[in-house]
This record gives structure tokens, C-alpha cells and sequence, in this order.
């Protein structure tokens, strides 16, 4: 377990206690926290953006190993840098792109049905 410098580390008492933040960190955990610093980008880095053709060969993969049906093109950023375009006019060359990798009836889930789908289910 490890505590704050020169604090006594908290201890978790009854499950219903959240007065403290509790921080145990096994070996394991440590270990796997640690080797993640060889894959921190540095901020200041210039980013590697894939053409739309290189994308779509990603699609392409994930197309095969989990099916059209759940494959679609996010337009949300979750943290960090992000190679999709900085506006929607980029997108054309991605849809564009998935529609030479795939079937036309593939491409029309990839580019919005999928989306449409998902939604329509979640407001049902």
C-alpha cells in the first residue's frame, strides 16, 4: 500500500465509509502503471494524421472482425489528440474512402444507418 509522504495511507474501513480516498496500489498494478509511460505522447508533438485511405483500411479490419453492423464513424473526441478532420468537411474524403473499401450496402451502415439505428433502438 502506498500513502502520501509522510501521511498514514488510508485504509478502507466499511463499505459504506466514502470519507477518505483510498489508494492501494498493488506491485502489479504499479508495474502496469509504470510501463505505460513508454506510450505517453508528448503534448507538443506534431501528430501523425492517416490519410482517408489508411483510415478506411482500419475500417476495413474492424468491418471483418466484428461486422458492419457495429462499425461507425465517431464524431466525438474522447481525449488527446485526434487525426479526424478539425471540421466536417473532411468527412466527405472519409466516407468517400470506406465506400472503396467496402460494399455500398456496408458503407451506407458505416457512414449514418448504424448511427440512426442505435439511436432510434436507445429512444424506443
Amino acid at each position: 500500500m502506498i500513502g502520501m509522504v509522510g501521511h498514514k495511507p488510508s485504509v478502507p474501513r466499511a463499505p459504506g465509509d466514502h470519507g477518505e480516498y483510498i489508494a492501494q496500489m498493488d506491485q502489479d498494478f504499479l508495474q502496469r502503471w509504470r510501463a505505460l509511460g513508454q506510450w505517453r505522447e508528448d503534448p507538443q508533438a506534431q501528430t501523425t494524421v492517416p490519410t482517408a485511405d489508411e483510415w478506411a483500411e482500419q475500417v476495413d479490419y474492424v468491418i471483418k472482425t466484428v461486422g458492419a453492423d457495429h462499425v461507425g464513424i465517431g464524431l466525438d473526441m474522447v481525449g488527446g489528440r485526434s487525426s479526424v478532420p478539425q471540421n466536417a468537411g473532411g468527412y466527405a474524403g472519409i466516407f468517400a474512402a470506406v465506400r472503396r473499401v467496402t460494399t455500398p450496402e456496408n458503407a451506407r451502415k458505416i457512414n449514418g444507418e448504424n448511427w440512426l439505428r442505435v439511436l432510434g433502438q436507445a429512444k424506443a
